[in-house]
């Protein structure tokens, strides 16, 4: 039985630590990436998930917001990446500018 509790605290914690989720985190291109991806599929109601909480239209962000933003411009296209500014190009050659804001949870 001695033997067995040091194997069994082991096997603890190593069933703690892959219990805990791991967040994916997301460098700038990547983000503004599944944002154009999810904008050009027209899922409308998963691009508020791109968006940060602190954002100023975070609030009213829904599905038909970004429908109304962005449905006369699809596909986005041309990704530039400058630190944490990206921009991108849509129809008619409309240029749309994004800052990117990193936090603890998502990069």
């Amino acid at each position: 039985m001695k033997n067995l509790i040091p194997v069994l605290a082991v096997l603890a914690v190593l069933m703690a630590f892959t219990a805990c989720e791991v967040e994916e985190t997301y460098s700038p291109r990547e983000r503004m990436q599944a944002f154009i991806d999810d904008a050009n599929a027209s899922s409308w109601s998963d691009l508020k998930a791109h968006t940060h909480p602190e954002a100023d239209d975070y609030n009213i962000a829904n599905a038909d917001f970004w429908e109304n933003l962005f449905s006369s411009y699809i596909n986005l296209e041309d990704l530039s990446v400058d630190g944490q500014t990206a921009q991108c190009t849509g129809a008619g050659d409309v240029t749309f500018t994004f800052y990117l804001t990193a936090d603890s949870s998502d990069v």
